[in-house]
């Protein structure tokens, strides 16, 4: 059912939460993590003709940087724009996207709610959500495209409602040129 859904439409985006398990690299500090294996990763990504992906959330970090490593390369080969995590700046840039003359600005977060357990590895670039900077990003990118795409890891585990805070401040980020969030 979701394959057919999916098959309806030419531009995929998704969050991408779940790393390529690298063994021996475990985050020392999660307790729980979400991994995927390469073959059937990359099977489903083309299946489902994902277009682009938010590596901003709280397991991409689940096997280090031999995992993200390995999940930017994948991602890379198959052509699937990326952002919010990486060892580059660049990772954590916003995408510009040209799907058929109309360019779509991408631009990822995570908020610290969600416990990452990213915050003392110096090596790792990820955006964190900071009200501010995203508005400020938004702006930076708005006059260069489009429309602007803005996901954001965040809310209540569990919950299939946004708080209200989080629907006062998706306006704010409507204000400030977001188009999809």
């Amino acid at each position: 059912a979701i394959q057919h859904t999916f098959n309806a439409t030419d531009f995929i985006i998704a969050n991408f939460e779940a790393p390529l398990k690298v063994y021996n690299s475990n985050n020392e500090y999660k307790n729980f993590v979400l991994y995927s294996l390469q073959e059937p990763t990359e099977h489903l990504l083309k299946l489902l003709r994902i277009s682009a992906v938010s590596l901003a959330n709280n397991h991409i970090y689940d096997f280090k940087m031999p995992g993200l490593t390995a999940t930017i390369e994948m991602l890379n080969r198959l052509g699937i724009y990326h952002t919010g995590a990486g060892w580059l700046k660049e990772h954590i840039e916003p995408v510009i996207i040209n799907k058929d003359g109309v360019f779509i600005g991408f631009i990822a977060y995570v908020d610290k709610s969600t416990n990452p357990k990213t915050e003392t590895f110096s090596e790792l670039y990820i955006n964190y959500f900071e009200k501010e900077k995203v508005i400020q990003d938004i702006r930076g990118i708005k006059d260069k495209v489009d429309k602007v795409i803005c996901s954001i890891h965040w809310g209540n585990d569990y919950s299939f409602y946004p708080t209200s805070k989080q629907i006062s401040i998706a306006h704010e980020l409507v204000d400030a040129g977001a188009d999809i969030i």
